[in-house]
């Protein structure tokens, strides 16, 4: 790797995953969601399929300032010496806002309600439980770590089956879903999951993310130019 190219930064990632409630080892009466499929557009052999939480989403009381959380799970991680991926969570649920915590890294269930009673300790506090499941729309507040592959495509440094393919300019959920059927209509393979992001640089930057195993170079630049003329085919429209 050529750590000279790589991109390390903050920004936000769009996705929609089925989230359901966690019945057992959680705090009493606290709510706690997990991802049915974290990446509900790829079907394939190459999931996680361990028993182990993939993602989890600690549900807070109130919304949070992002420092507030950020820094309160970098403290857990040094003082705790926790090797967990936190970071804030906004979810859209039936034209609900919920707020709270993305958590990764946990090895069983049984660490849930331990690290909640971490958070609890500094003052970070838990919506009561409630069912659910059902699709919600999430927006992540992450850091980024991405090398490029070739010009506007990126893989990421932690997963490598994870891609980004640079488009220029904002899609709104809606529009991305559409447009996203059109290029996987469009495709030889389109057994991928897709979402959206943008990072903070100089100025904001706009992808979409890709996953799934083994993709080549030519797959992903033929992916980005299927989404670069539906971007197109639809600022035509519109004129």
């Amino acid at each position: 790797m050529n750590t000279a190219a790589v991109t390390e930064t903050p920004g936000i990632l769009i996705k929609e995953e089925t989230l359901q409630t966690v019945e057992h080892y959680i705090a009493q009466n606290t709510l706690v969601l997990e991802s049915l499929e974290p990446y509900p557009g790829y079907l394939g052999q190459n999931m996680p399929v361990k028993p182990i939480p993939e993602a989890l989403f600690f549900i807070t009381d109130v919304q949070y300032p992002d420092e507030q959380l950020l820094r309160v799970s970098q403290y857990l991680c040094e003082q705790e010496q926790l090797v967990i991926d936190a970071c804030p969570v906004e979810i859209t649920l039936h034209h609900i806002s919920y707020y709270g915590i993305r958590v990764k890294g946990l090895f069983h269930y049984n660490q849930i309600a331990e690290l909640q009673e971490l958070y609890t300790r500094h003052n970070v506090q838990f919506m009561k439980k409630k069912e659910i499941n059902a699709p919600g729309l999430m927006k992540l507040f992450k850091v980024f770590i991405m090398e490029p592959m070739a010009a506007n495509i990126y893989q990421d440094v932690e997963n490598d089956a994870i891609f980004y393919l640079e488009i220029p300019g904002y899609l709104d959920w809606e529009m991305f879903r559409k447009l996203t059927l059109r290029v996987k209509n469009n495709v030889e393979n389109s057994n991928f999951d897709c979402a959206t992001c943008f990072i903070y640089q100089k100025k904001i930057r706009d992808f979409v993310r890709i996953y799934a195993p083994n993709l080549t170079t030519e797959n992903l630049k033929h992916i980005r130019q299927k989404y670069l003329e539906e971007i197109a085919r639809v600022q035509d429209d519109t004129l």
